[in-house]
């Protein structure tokens, strides 16, 4: 075969390249099969085949299947490990491009292969490479014809020139199809998260809110802010905060904040929020996103559980008290019933009976201000009948001596 015209191979080759160029960022499929008739355009391929490499291996996985193969071919299977063969491992290995012009009669080529693609007669092997120094392997392009042919060094290099910009264009999809991905799974997140969460532009517009975010803005304020000055009116300090500190104001100057707010609800009312706010710093503008959590039912629960923790601990000491008393009534109440006859005995015997019933009441009291439990039924409930054994208490029943 004479030489190629260089002027023409050159002016096909700028033209292959703006077109697979062209296609970053769309789908990866869309891109390979760009490629795949670019080569077939360049070099008069009668079939080409794209498999890409699993990243950071030599493995290489089937994207798109080469139409030479015979019908039923593992060759043909899309997302097939694709079978490896010394023609194939040579061209990786030597990082170039790797041309058998007898396919059939090769004997880098294992006879599996050559009974895939019975009418392949010439073969060609390109690796393509990743940018950068280390030129990882993105994948493999082959190009097969039915013919014999025999290429020239200018068209290898015009084809080897054309891999290599395909290799970029593929390397730089499968990020963005990565980068998409991820994107995705945040978004996902962002929406999922149970805190309400908030992207606040350098100008202090909002740019986002997650789900949780519009839910309780609507639901407190009536509306979602579409800013953060519209947010100001609505702030108080914290009843509990050292400082009046503005957490958001902080993070949109470049600082990280943690704090305490007051919110006034639409009805007046107040919510207490948890708000942790940083800097989001790019191009030299600072955004901010703050993340919070309304803790006002958490603040009402401490503060119920430690008044009623009061109410508990003085119930406790007035029942001490109260039982010291009965004690001496009931007592005094035996005395006398020895000391008088007739009817101050039977008063006092009465007083007697009624200070011991009210001491068994009282017993009964302190279990409860004691919660012990028991289970029945299934259930917890209070046991009254279980021994306090509390002790800080004098609280049992008192008993008539004789």
């Amino acid at each position: 075969m004479g030489s190629p015209d260089s002027v023409g191979l050159l002016r096909a080759l700028i033209d292959a390249t703006r077109v697979v160029a062209a296609s970053t960022g769309g789908a990866l499929d869309g891109v390979l099969d760009v490629v795949s008739e670019q080569v077939r355009g360049l070099v008069g391929a009668d079939g080409v085949s794209l498999h890409v490499a699993v990243p950071g291996t030599n493995t290489l996985i089937i994207r798109k299947g080469n139409q030479l193969s015979r019908s039923g071919s593992p060759h043909a299977q899309a997302g097939k490990v694709l079978q490896s063969s010394r023609f194939m491992t040579e061209a990786i290995a030597t990082r170039r491009a790797l041309f058998a012009r007898d396919f059939q009669g090769d004997s880098r080529v294992p006879a599996s292969m050559k009974a895939d693609f019975p009418t392949v007669v010439s073969s060609l092997a390109v690796p393509l490479l990743g940018p950068g120094a280390d030129l990882s392997l993105v994948g493999v392009m082959f190009a097969d014809w039915t013919t014999e042919r025999n290429l020239h060094p200018d068209e290898l290099a015009a084809i080897e020139a054309l891999a290599s910009h395909a290799a970029i264009v593929i390397s730089t999809n499968r990020l963005i199809e990565e980068s998409r991905a991820a994107t995705e799974q945040l978004e996902a997140v962002f929406e999922a998260a149970t805190d309400v969460i908030l992207l606040i532009g350098a100008s202090g517009e909002l740019l986002r809110a997650n789900g949780a975010a519009r839910g309780w803005l609507a639901s407190h304020l009536g509306y979602v802010p579409a800013s953060f000055a519209a947010f100001r009116e609505f702030f108080r300090p914290s009843r509990t905060a050292s400082e009046d500190t503005d957490i958001i104001g902080r993070a949109l100057a470049g600082s990280a904040s943690i704090g305490d707010l007051d919110l006034v609800t639409a009805d007046g009312s107040r919510r207490h929020l948890h708000v942790s706010a940083a800097p989001v710093i790019e191009g030299g503008q600072i955004a901010a996103v703050v993340i919070a959590r309304d803790i006002t039912d958490l603040r009402r629960g401490i503060a119920d559980a430690a008044r009623l923790d009061g109410a508990v601990k003085t119930a406790r000491r007035v029942s001490h008290e109260l039982n010291n008393r009965l004690s001496l009534v009931v007592g005094y109440g035996e005395l006398l019933t020895n000391l008088v006859d007739g009817p101050a005995s039977e008063m006092a015997e009465r007083v007697q009976v009624g200070a011991l019933r009210a001491s068994e009441t009282l017993h009964l009291l302190q279990r409860i201000i004691r919660f012990e439990e028991v289970e029945f039924g299934g259930q917890m409930m209070l046991d009254l009948q279980a021994s306090t054994g509390d002790a800080d208490s004098d609280a049992t029943p008192v008993e008539t001596v004789g």
